[in-house]
């Protein structure tokens, strides 16, 4: 159900996506939501919420007894090989990091300021290359990781809702648009940097 976006749980509200405080765990950005009502049945409705995968993580640190990036790092980045492929942490240095930019009151560009993703691992807070990203698709495309199988539940919705089978892929929309060779997140969020 939250990796296929059926769970129920609403999306971002106003500014959320681009007002992340720091957070010492995935835990502790849930309670923007926890006491939220479902907008739909568990199951009865795809709509696309980063907060699934947010929930996700957080069970995922909960049941490895693990923080999610360290998790992360030992059994799907290193053994994939995505060299290239970071936590987007505000006050480090990153290789190669792309800067955003907002344009000011007078026309200018201005240094946008910088995210923390600290509550936002699992649904977005990974910096990565074009090579890393092919490689990871090929995988994901293939169904396999190097010691089992990549679940088709995290990759198709399944048949027995009411909406069509929707193709998932992680991070990136491959949807045919007028320029068919752009990647972004499905969910349009300001470029990370």
């Amino acid at each position: 159900m939250l990796a296929g976006h059926l769970s129920g749980i609403r999306k971002y509200r106003g500014t959320e996506g681009m007002t992340n405080p720091p957070m010492p765990n995935l835990r502790s950005g849930l309670k923007v939501f926890e006491n939220d009502p479902l907008e739909s049945a568990p199951g009865a409705k795809f709509s696309y919420a980063s907060y699934n995968w947010n929930l996700l993580g957080a069970i995922m640190e909960t049941a490895t007894n693990q923080d999610f990036l360290t998790f992360m790092s030992d059994h799907v980045i290193q053994p994939l090989g995505l060299h290239d492929t970071v936590p987007d942490r505000s006050d480090h240095c990153v290789s190669r990091r792309a800067r955003c930019y907002e344009v000011g009151p007078s026309g200018e560009f201005l240094f946008a300021p910088r995210r923390d993703f600290s509550s936002l691992w699992p649904s977005g807070g990974y910096l990565s290359s074009a090579e890393d990203l092919c490689s990871f698709r090929v995988v994901a495309d293939a169904t396999r990781f190097p010691e089992g199988k990549l679940s088709q539940i995290t990759l198709y919705l399944p048949k027995h809702c009411h909406q069509p089978a929707h193709p998932i892929r992680p991070g990136l929309d491959d949807s045919r648009r007028p320029t068919p060779s752009r990647r972004r997140h499905p969910q349009a969020a300001p470029p990370y940097c």
